[in-house]
């Protein structure tokens, strides 16, 4: 007893130390593998959005980890940077895809193109915005680009004449923050997910304003922003059947194109 009250006194910064490391090895939780969970608590976002073609999103974004569902299109998205793979599945049709990272590719980019709006093969640069609409308690930068349109004159027995010219068909206004820190591969499927620009910030505003008709499109808004722990049992991917990403990612009723006209 003597010499466990002598050892005390003579080391108190040694005893407290390994009092507070036994303690904090005590109370971090075990996985179901029986090791040391080193991603619990790890801090992240959580995003939810609204996209013109997608619809809604709900999106958690951790440095290594991303998860997107996409509410209205029926499908859910986790992406691990680490283990360097992408899933793909459907609750409602139990299935699943399971791809590389470097394979993965989204169709919206695809799609936005046969309809000649595609704002991620645009030429982006810095600008500023006098209505500012990003959202509160983040920073980040204002993008423009400038879409053009093939403008023919009509021909007074119909159709068109030969001869067109490219005019100013719309100007493009993004909004990206490069304070939420996520691994450069799950940005770069982020941004393909949305159909935007890898600008090495992630997406969070976009609006498009039509020359025309003085109107104003949004393309891409985040409705809800809030910092968030990670929950290694959300990330789980059900042990569904595999099929092919087409399988998975395909609705049964899609209105993808009803909105794309200003």
């Amino acid at each position: 007893m003597l010499l466990s009250r002598l050892s005390y006194r003579l080391f108190p910064a040694v005893n407290s130390t390994l009092f507070i490391l036994a303690v904090l090895l005590t109370i971090r939780p075990v996985s179901s593998q029986g090791g040391i969970d080193k991603g619990f608590g790890e801090h992240g976002w959580k995003l939810s959005q609204k996209h013109i073609f997608n619809g809604r999103e709900e999106v958690y974004i951790f440095p290594s980890l991303l998860k997107v569902k996409f509410v209205d299109l029926g499908y859910t998205l986790i992406s691990d940077n680490k283990v360097g793979t992408v899933s793909v599945y459907s609750d409602s049709k139990k299935i699943r895809c399971l791809l590389p990272i470097d394979k993965f590719h989204s169709s919206i980019s695809s799609t936005l193109s046969i309809a000649s709006e595609c704002p991620a093969g645009l030429s982006w640069r810095p600008c500023t915005v006098r209505s500012p609409g990003e959202p509160a308690k983040i920073a980040g930068k204002w993008y423009s680009a400038v879409e053009l349109k093939n403008m023919f004159k009509g021909s007074p027995h119909g159709g068109f004449l030969a001869g067109g010219r490219r005019v100013e068909h719309c100007t493009h206004m993004l909004f990206v923050t490069d304070s939420i820190k996520v691994a450069p591969r799950l940005n770069k499927i982020f941004c393909e997910m949305q159909g935007e620009p890898d600008l090495q910030a992630l997406p969070l505003n976009q609006f498009c304003n039509y020359l025309e008709t003085h109107d104003r499109k949004s393309w891409l808004k985040t409705e809800v922003l809030e910092p968030v722990k990670l929950d290694l049992l959300s990330m789980k991917v059900p042990d569904y059947p595999l099929a092919s990403q087409l399988d998975v990612t395909t609705p049964s009723q899609s209105n993808i194109f009803e909105d794309l006209l200003p």
